[in-house]
Formats: structure tokens, C-alpha cells, sequence
């Protein structure tokens, strides 16, 4: 009979030592799907955002080199709707390459500042040229050269960018 009773509470014990068991371990595989699948969702609502982030760059930056060329050929007097509107655009775009400079790995800083620097070289050109009666060919030239820079870089950063999200050019 002391058997029978031991044996008894041994398999009770077993049975409640499996339930707890069993529910842990349970528990513990769900809360790690769980981790895996949160995990799996920030990098991707992250993905999504750095996407945003360097398309807007991006085009911010092509809209500025469009600004900058119609601010070249604009003969005489330049409105001054277009003037403000290419200082707005340049220091949104230093705001710009402020967030990518927080958030990315330093090639993409470089080539980003590199980007802001090409800009605000043909706009420095533009705003200078403006002032004389006609843009000499070096001025010309100058203005011309930083445009085609600035569109160099530009391609570099869209390039990198490709590369940091692991997509195919």
C-alpha cells in the first residue's frame, strides 16, 4: 500500500511538473515567434522609412537643379518668388542632409554632404552671375560643371542608398 501511494503522488507530481513544463515552454516559444515578428516588422517599418527618407533627399535635390537651371536662363531681373524659392529649397535640403546625417552610416553622410555641396556651389554661381550684365564662358563653364557634378553625386547617392537597403540598381 506505501507503493501504491508513492507511486500515486511520483505520478502526480510528474503530471503537474509536465502542465508547468509544458506551459512554460509554451509560453516561451510564443513570446519568441512573437520577438521574432516585432523584430522582423521594426525592420521593415525602418526599411520603409530610410526608403522615404532617401527618396525625398533625392528629389528635393533634382527639384533644386531644375530651380537652379530656370534661375540661370531667366533673363534679366529674376523674380523674387524664384530667388526665395531656391534659398527655401537649398536650406531644406541642408535640413535634409542634417536627418541622413543623423540616422546613416558615414558613406552615405559623405556623399550626401557632397550632394548639398554641388548645389550650393551652382547656386553661389547663379546668384553671382545674376548680378553681372552677361555671364562670361568661365562663369558659364563654372555654373555648367557644378550642374553636372551635382548630378554625378546625386546618381552616387542614389547608387549608395541601393546598395545600404540591399536592392539591386
Amino acid at each position: 500500500m506505501a507503493a501504491s501511494s508513492w507511486l500515486a503522488l511520483a505520478t502526480a507530481g510528474t503530471g503537474v511538473v509536465g502542465t508547468l513544463g509544458g506551459a512554460y515552454l509554451g509560453g516561451w516559444l510564443t513570446n519568441s515567434r512573437e520577438r521574432s515578428q516585432w523584430s522582423r516588422e521594426q525592420d521593415q517599418r525602418g526599411r520603409e522609412q530610410r526608403e522615404a527618407r532617401y527618396g525625398d533627399f533625392l528629389s528635393l535635390a533634382e527639384e533644386l537643379r531644375g530651380l537652379l537651371e530656370r534661375f540661370w536662363e531667366a533673363p534679366g531681373p529674376v523674380p523674387d518668388e524664384l530667388s526665395t524659392e531656391l534659398n527655401a529649397k537649398l536650406g531644406d535640403l541642408r535640413k535634409q542632409v542634417g536627418r541622413i546625417q543623423v540616422t546613416e552610416s558615414d558613406a552615405l553622410c559623405h556623399i550626401a554632404y557632397d550632394v548639398l555641396s554641388s548645389a550650393a556651389a551652382a547656386h553661389d554661381i547663379a546668384i553671382d552671375a545674376h548680378g553681372a550684365p552677361a555671364p562670361s564662358i568661365i562663369t558659364t563653364n563654372a555654373f555648367q560643371s557644378a550642374l553636372r557634378d551635382l548630378r554625378r553625386v546625386c546618381t552616387e547617392f542614389r547608387e549608395r542608398a541601393r546598395s545600404a537597403l540591399g536592392t539591386a540598381p
